[in-house]
């Protein structure tokens, strides 16, 4: 019988906060970020691109049912990964960087080992498609989001879903664990976001602002805010500590599709459905829109120095900016 996982202690200080020295020169130049390199993934759209935690490698994963892992900036393919029988909406590496989470739209949660070069584990509690998968830090546990209206927790020691997570009353767009936390922000379709404990399975506090269906939010690394984005272009950070808005920013009328923000909290990079990246500085509001896909922008990530960009598209295309 596999023993259940147990969660840590919260001690809420985020480790990897040591490894920033401050906002990169780059993201203080108006007009200071540029495309500086592009891979050809896949020839379906590309849902989003996962950052290896260790080494300069991504996983790009899309619509042809498949990821992919590739070397930065430009690359072969070194691992594929096949087994879902329709679209991968979401990857991600746990901390080690040893194994790959992926969602989609057949409505399975599927575990990669690396070491071993397969799926090691299909998750299929989920009763509509999977849209969004966090990994706890401690890599026992993960979180997953679905059309379903629910949020799973599933223990990758007793190789069960150890909990149901139920309260929003549309689909559940995203998911993430607090870095080094046991805290999961969940944002959905009935326009609100909430904070559920793990451990006791209660939802703690919920977020009201939105008009329209939410499509990511995310904690800050500090994990003091939270930022968020929707599907009418409207991106707003909130105070997780007051559990109210801080801050509003208009890019639309495009979808929003995912939102990212650096380790300092100066700029904020959002994924446009009109194919651009918008650059948000924090502090004045001023946005600029970097043209570079051929059609909706789906993904946006920082390097944790904020040194560069990755963005993954509907053109099945990655590009790097710094």
């Amino acid at each position: 019988m596999r023993q259940d996982s147990e969660f840590p202690v919260d001690t809420r200080v985020n480790p990897l906060l040591g490894l920033v020295k401050g906002q990169p020169a780059s993201l203080q130049r108006p007009g200071g970020i540029r495309q500086h390199g592009c891979i050809k993934a896949h020839f379906k759209p590309i849902s989003t691109v996962a950052l290896h935690p260790r080494k300069q490698l991504i996983v790009t994963a899309s619509d042809d049912a498949t990821w992919k892992m590739w070397p930065l900036p430009n690359g072969d393919v070194v691992m594929t990964g096949k087994g879902h029988t329709d679209w991968i909406s979401d990857v991600d590496f746990d901390m080690s960087g040893t194994m790959l989470a992926s969602a989609s739209g057949d409505q399975t949660v599927k575990i990669w080992d690396f070491d071993q070069g397969k799926c090691v584990l299909t998750f299929s509690d989920h009763t509509q498609a999977v849209w969004s998968v966090s990994w706890h830090h401690t890599s026992n546990f993960l979180a997953s989001g679905s059309m379903d209206q629910t949020i799973k927790v599933f223990d990758l020691n007793s190789e069960r879903c150890r909990s149901i997570l139920r309260g929003h009353t549309d689909s559940v767009n995203s998911v993430q664990f607090l870095p080094f936390g046991n805290t999961i922000v969940s944002s959905s379709a009935d326009k609100t976001i909430s904070l559920w404990d793990a451990r006791t399975k209660i939802c703690a506090h919920t977020f009201f602002g939105h008009e329209h269906s939410i499509n990511d939010a995310k904690f800050t690394m500090r994990g003091d805010a939270i930022v968020s984005c929707d599907s009418f272009g409207q991106v707003k950070m909130w105070d997780v500590r007051t559990i109210t808005q801080m801050l509003s920013f208009d890019v639309g009328p495009h979808p929003c599709n995912d939102v990212a923000i650096e380790a300092t909290n100066h700029v904020m990079a959002v994924a446009s459905n009109d194919s651009t990246l918008k650059m948000i500085h924090v502090a004045t509001g001023d946005i600029t829109a970097l043209p570079g896909h051929d059609d909706a922008c789906n993904s946006v990530q920082f390097d944790i120095t904020a040194s560069f960009i990755l963005s993954g598209g509907s053109d099945g295309t990655v590009r790097v900016w710094s």
